[in-house]
Order: C-alpha cells, then sequence, then structure tokens
C-alpha cells in the first residue's frame, strides 16, 4: 500500500498542474510554491513571466519580464555558455520590442534560496533591488548587487549596444514591506 501510494504521489507530481503558451508548471511545483513555508519555484515564476508578457506586451508597454534563470545567469555570469544563453534571450526578446528601446527590464531572481527583482529602469537610468529581506547594506545585497550590475553592464555592451552608457545610472532601494521570516 505505501509503495502504491509513494507511485501514485510520483506520478501526480511530475503531471502539469499549468500549461500557458508552452511554459509548464507541474503539481509539485505550484504545491510547494503555494503551500504554508513553502519556496516559490521558478516554473511557477516562468509561467507569471509568460502571462505579464501578453497581457502587458512589450510593443505597447515597452517592458520586457525575464525567466529567472536569465537573470540568474547574469547574476552568476562567468564561461561563453551563459553569454550565448544570454545574448540568445536578449535577440528574442528584441523579436517584439528592442530591448534597447524598452524602459523597463524586470529579472525575477532566486539567490541562495532567496527571491529578489532586479529592474533595470533605461527611461530613469536607474538600477533597481526590490527586496523584501535584505536591506541595502546587508552583505547579501552588497555582494548582489555588485556581481549583478557589473556583469549586466558588460553583457549589454557585449550584445546590445557597446556604446550605452551606464555612468548615470544610480543604484535604488524603493521602500518595501518587510518579511519578518527569513
Amino acid at each position: 500500500c505505501i509503495v502504491l501510494t509513494f507511485i501514485f504521489y510520483l506520478y501526480v507530481s511530475s503531471m502539469t498542474a499549468i500549461i500557458y503558451r508552452k511554459v509548464r508548471c507541474s503539481y509539485l511545483s505550484l504545491g510547494q510554491s503555494l503551500m504554508p513555508g513553502g519556496h516559490v519555484n521558478n516554473f511557477l515564476i516562468s509561467v507569471f513571466c509568460r502571462k505579464l508578457f501578453d497581457d502587458c506586451h512589450p510593443s505597447v508597454s515597452k517592458k520586457h519580464y525575464f525567466f529567472s534563470y536569465i537573470g540568474e545567469n547574469i547574476l552568476k555570469y562567468h564561461n561563453k555558455d551563459q553569454f550565448k544563453l544570454i545574448q540568445n534571450t536578449f535577440k528574442g526578446a528584441s523579436l517584439a520590442k528592442k530591448i534597447d528601446a524598452c524602459e523597463l527590464l524586470f529579472f525575477p531572481i532566486c539567490h541562495c534560496k532567496h527571491w529578489f527583482l532586479f529592474v533595470v529602469d533605461l527611461q530613469n537610468c536607474q538600477f533597481v533591488f526590490m527586496d523584501s529581506l535584505f536591506l541595502k547594506k546587508s552583505r547579501y545585497q552588497v555582494v548582489v548587487s555588485e556581481m549583478l550590475v557589473g556583469n549586466f553592464k558588460h553583457l549589454w555592451k557585449e550584445i546590445v549596444d557597446s556604446e550605452y552608457s551606464f555612468d548615470n545610472f544610480r543604484i535604488v532601494y524603493p521602500a518595501m514591506p518587510r518579511q519578518g521570516n527569513g
């Protein structure tokens, strides 16, 4: 009986709970993301990004919403495979609206089991970090912001526009509701 229950659990947990325009989220990922004390899964975030793309198409909204693995690869960028992935993503995104003609680029990122949102605000010349747990001066954000901003600037110059200047960009941490549960 225990073996059958386990097999049934494996079968159901691998089944697709959400499929939205070729982006899938399994029952297991959905359940783990929404249960009390759970951790939001990147597959669920990808479904939301795809939905935002459709509801707020970049050609109208001038916004791009990238899957979390793109932001995570920008953060940890150090090899040619990651470069190719990011290059292909930026070029693909530019088919909907050239990314250098957008006002906002959204990168949800999970780093060390913690989610935050990195926003490149091209219109207002800002790198925005939205984080409900770690403050600007925390060790986490000091390291993350330095790596992410540096890697993003480098990749932008290599892939998008070698002449673009980020000299006037500020790093911003807007006031956020704080989470107290770690």
